[in-house]
């Protein structure tokens, strides 16, 4: 049975598949690298430094809605490379806006390192956006989402920088 409550009409609007290169700039240096330490402001710094003529980093997402949660999956990619991923569950709560999420994210130079991840957040009323928490690298970072037909417009904050990724559908859940 469809449900219509804002979380259940948003995650099931947002299922499929997301592509966009990755924009983020660093807004305070020291301050990340006291939230992130020095390997993760690192590694960091280098994303936002690379030169686009070597090769641009891509973030991709896919959203896979089934009824009271959600299975959320994020890539960096490089040259085709994923270079780190996560597996994130979104537990929907029965208000119909908020959700918890808890999962975990590995690091292609780093595969035996398990980083959890938790957080909450609420999806807006009129279903078109969502505002998350999520505890990433050591540091909490905000997240909002903003949806417009096959666009979801993803920013993202934390102590030392911050990012706009606009996400285009790229296809359905394969």
């Amino acid at each position: 049975m469809k449900s219509s409550k804002a979380s259940h009409t948003y995650y099931r609007e947002c299922q499929g598949q997301w592509r966009c290169p990755l924009e983020f700039r660093i807004t305070d240096r020291k301050a990340l690298l006291a939230a992130l330490g020095w390997a993760n402001a690192l590694s960091v710094m280098a994303m936002v430094h690379w030169p686009r003529w070597l090769g641009r980093f891509f973030i991709e997402t896919s959203v896979d809605y089934r009824q009271q949660e959600v299975l959320h999956t994020t890539c960096f990619r490089w040259m085709g490379l994923p270079l780190m991923t996560s597996d994130e569950v979104l537990s929907l709560h029965d208000d119909g806006e908020s959700f918890a999420l808890v999962g975990e994210a590995r690091s292609l130079f780093a595969p035996w390192r398990r980083l959890p991840m938790e957080g909450s957040g609420r999806v807006l009323a009129s279903a078109m956006g969502a505002s998350y928490t999520v505890s990433w690298l050591g540091t909490q970072m905000r997240q909002t989402t903003r949806r417009d037909g096959d666009t979801v417009t993803l920013t993202q904050m934390a102590e030392g920088f911050e990012g706009i990724q606009r996400l285009e559908r790229i296809g359905p859940l394969c």
